[in-house]
């Protein structure tokens, strides 16, 4: 799949159901989501379009648990040794890893936006498996990311 520049330095990597984004910054690009298990060589592909290496990649945000943004993780943890960064609602279940179902057995409640109820039951499942990773800093509402000056961490959770 192409890497779409959205603005100089921003791209988005589309996996089918669901994009991450590579931005560079001045400390080595910044990577934000990991798609689902199994994802890892078509966002390290993408990285080589742009001229860059997996070691280019200096932090990888999380924006939830939800296994179609986690699920590369680890495999992209151990290619580039970036450091990881999650909410600490999230961080614990990442880290973990194991059977993931979104919709029910986890600490927090995902309800979906309203008007999204068909998608959301029809789209999100259970992913089995799902290798747990480390994370190196847990980020909240407020924090800031030396790395990102011009972005603002927003806690924003499902109803």
């Amino acid at each position: 799949m192409p890497i779409n520049q959205i603005i100089a330095g921003a791209y988005a990597i589309p996996l089918g159901g669901v994009n991450v984004y590579l931005l560079e910054s001045l400390n080595g690009l910044v990577l934000i989501d990991t798609g689902s298990p199994g994802n890892a060589d078509v966002i390290l592909q993408a990285v080589h379009e742009l001229g860059k290496q997996p070691s280019d990649i200096h932090h990888i945000l999380l924006t939830h648990l939800h296994p179609d943004h986690t699920g590369s993780l680890a495999t992209l943890k151990r290619a580039t040794g970036a450091q990881s960064y999650a909410h600490p609602l999230d961080a614990s279940i990442i880290r973990q890893g194991g059977d993931l179902d979104p919709q029910s057995g986890t600490p927090r409640t995902f309800l979906p936006a309203p008007g999204m109820e068909t998608m959301f039951h029809h789209y999100i499942s259970p992913v089995f498996g799902v290798e747990g990773a480390a994370i190196d800093h847990e980020i909240n509402e407020g924090d800031a990311l030396a790395f990102l000056a011009d972005v603002d961490i927003i806690f924003a959770p499902g109803s």
